[in-house]
């Protein structure tokens, strides 16, 4: 019988980082807003949808008994912490270079996986997930070539670094979730939103004060309704990407975080698209190039995972018919 909720959970994943994302371009650009901390304000204004779907599902009892269990806390922790530095670092990134940069950069989780598919979560990585692996080779051959073609400061150098340095960190922290939803089999679905709630905990009570001290501090408030709507609307839907991702995690048949991979690829043309025709945001030649390369290797990555679920159902088959 076939899961729908793996393409459901895939789709929401697509669209809320799409929006997470592209958000806090539109400020940026129609209204002239790139503020740091204002994004990291309306990000983590939005945290409370975290406990009320944990509660709603569950119980305000039961939450917290989780938070008082040091285990599950220890196992968490890092993760979290890894998810709160990553997350603003990149946002800092997010608003200093091209979305077109950022968004092409952020693709070298795929290859971090690897080692993490082989060595640590012990699965195998089909021959198509490498071809995909050698498209985007080219993609990072055009994203050289172009980074040549605008005005770089230290800011944007150090912000390029940034973002092909997160792909270390995302696949940290999605390797240790998908890890640990495979032991809480029993009470995965309770575990997975737990696990949404706690990454962006911290967030929520370092870096949240933080920025509504240098929003008040430095007058940076805006009146704008429309921009002030965009902004909430992209701290939602940063709070619920993060859920929708550790929803296909769940999916531990699978290769999961090669699944994410190719998600990624597939939204981050998306947003690049939408960022040219509507931004009129910066690409050229090599720009397109990258992007083209992206979406083939999506589609490698995404046969990979295909083909690997047909073999493993058509020797379940074969087995069931011999005994």
């Amino acid at each position: 019988m076939v899961n729908y909720g793996i393409y459901i959970y895939s789709f929401l994943y697509m669209f809320t980082t799409i929006i997470g994302t592209f958000g806090t371009k539109i400020d940026q650009y129609y209204y002239n807003y790139d503020t740091y901390w204002i994004n990291i304000f309306y990000i983590n204004i939005c945290f409370p949808i975290n406990i009320m779907i944990y509660i709603y599902k569950f119980s305000l009892k039961e939450l917290i008994k989780k938070i008082k269990n040091k285990e599950i806390m220890k196992k968490t922790f890092l993760l979290s912490i890894i998810y709160t530095i990553e997350t603003g670092l990149l946002y800092w990134a997010l608003i200093r270079v091209p979305i077109s940069i950022y968004i092409i950069g952020r693709t070298f989780t795929a290859f971090y996986n690897v080692p993490f598919s082989l060595l640590y979560l012990k699965k195998e990585i089909h021959n198509l997930y490498y071809i995909g692996l050698i498209i985007l080779i080219i993609c990072y051959i055009l994203l050289g070539l172009n980074l040549s073609s605008f005005t770089k400061t230290t800011e944007t150098i150090i912000s390029i670094i940034i973002v092909l340095l997160s792909g270390l960190t995302t696949t940290i922290y999605n390797n240790i979730i998908e890890k640990h939803l495979e032991e809480y089999e029993k009470n995965k679905y309770e575990m997975q939103l737990f696990y949404q709630l706690i990454s962006n905990l911290y967030s929520y009570i370092f870096l949240f004060p933080i920025s509504i001290g240098f929003c008040i501090k430095d007058e940076i408030f805006i009146k704008n309704i429309y921009a002030n709507i965009i902004f909430i609307i992209t701290g939602l839907s940063f709070q619920l990407y993060f859920l929708f991702k550790i929803m296909v995690l769940g999916y531990t048949e699978y290769a999961s975080n090669q699944i994410v991979s190719a998600i990624d690829l597939m939204r981050r043309v998306i947003a690049n698209i939408l960022a040219y025709i509507i931004l009129k945001d910066y690409y050229n030649g090599e720009i397109i190039g990258a992007n083209i390369c992206m979406i083939i290797g999506s589609i490698f990555f995404l046969i990979a995972q295909i083909k690997k679920k047909y073999n493993k159902i058509t020797n379940e088959i074969i087995m069931d018919e011999i005994i």
